[in-house]
Order: structure tokens, then sequence, then C-alpha cells
């Protein structure tokens, strides 16, 4: 619940600004049209359907996380999945001035699982990481994928504190969260294992030399 709050608030902030901006541009369009001013009412059609398609792209990334998940796994692409993953946090992401690097090899790599659920764990793991990372000086966010021996591995990691020991032992138990009250009820990542193990994988944690967590 507490993901889904962060994505409908960055969600919102996407959509009021491109709604004013049609909202503006076709009330200019009916004036201009009345002064016969059509290349200018053409141009502002123009915007109005670039601005249409970008609504349409944030509605489709939402319906798209919210799909029930099919009766069995299909090759699921990564770029795409990390991509939408991104765009539902991307006002979140601009707002905490976070970097994201993303490094996926082969572009085309692919995993067996249902695509929703996919996205939905990459989202778990993305919020996760940007609360380690709220009072960091230094806001990075990492997405890597590699085959390795007939298996994918994928780690997204942060640059925030690590995982506090005494949270550790306990890190996919129900409940079990560092974040402030309000902040997140500690089932994320319980849940996020749980799917992964559905698709036949592993979700685990380690503390790379550089700082931070990786998933």
């Amino acid at each position: 619940m507490a993901v889904l709050g962060q994505i409908s608030a960055g969600l919102a902030h996407e959509l009021n600004q491109p709604l004013a901006a049609l909202r503006t541009l076709s009330d200019n369009a009916v004036v201009l049209m009345d002064k016969q001013r059509l290349d200018e009412t053409r141009g502002n059609l123009q915007r109005i359907s670039h601005l249409v398609g970008r609504l349409g792209e944030l509605t489709r990334r939402l319906k798209t996380f919210a799909h029930k998940p099919g009766d069995r796994p299909v090759p699921t692409p990564l770029a795409p999945a990390v991509g939408n993953a991104q765009g539902l946090l991307a006002e979140r992401l601009r707002r905490l001035g976070v970097s994201v690097e993303v490094a996926i090899d082969p572009p085309s790599l692919t995993v067996l699982a249902d695509p929703a659920q996919v996205e939905q764990v990459l989202v778990n793991l993305m919020v996760n990481a940007l609360d380690a990372m709220a009072a960091s000086p230094e806001r990075l966010l990492r997405v890597q994928a590699r085959a390795d021996a007939g298996r994918v591995r994928i780690c997204v990691s942060d640059s925030g504190p690590g995982i506090p020991p005494q949270i550790l032992p306990h890190l996919f138990e129900p409940f079990a969260t560092s974040k402030p009250p309000g902040a997140g009820l500690g089932l994320g990542l319980m849940i996020s294992r749980r799917i992964v193990r559905s698709f036949g994988g592993e979700l685990a944690v380690d503390h790379p030399a550089s700082g931070g967590a990786c998933f």
C-alpha cells in the first residue's frame, strides 16, 4: 500500500502538468482559430497530440503494474520492465535528485517470468533504495543485469548507509523494517522474495565494498 501510495502521488504530479497544458493550448487554439491564425492553431493541436500521447504512456505503465499475473511465466525483456519501473517513480527520482544508471548485458536480455510481477519487484526494490538514500549526500541508483550460466543476475543497488545489522537477520520477515513509523510496513521484501521464488529465482542482499546495499 505504501508503494502504491508513492506511485499514485508521483503519477498525480505527472498527470497534472500535461492536463493544465492541454487546457491552455485548447483554449488558445479556439482564440487563434477565430482570428484565422491557422498555422499557430495547427502548432497548438500538434502539441496537444504530443501531450495526449504522454498521458497515454503514463496510464499504460500503471495498467501494466496493476495487471493480474498470467497462469505461466513468459519470456520477459528486462530493459522495458526496468524502464517502466523507472517511469513510475520518475517524479520522486527528480525530486530527490537521484542519478540512475542502468546496465543490461546484453540489452535484449530476457527472464522467464510474469512481466507485471517483474515490474512490481523492481518498483519495490527501487522504492526501498530511494528511502535508504533520502538523507545521503550522494544519491545513485544502479540497476544491473547480466546472463550467468543460463540464469539472470539482477542487482538493484543504492548509495545509502546499508542495512542496519540488527535488521539484517530478519530482513525478509513480515513487518521487519528500519523505516520510521508510517513510512513502510516491512512487507515489500517479503512479497518480492515470494514473487521471485515463484519464478524459480532467489532474492538476497549484499553489501558492496562501495557502500549501500545491493538486492
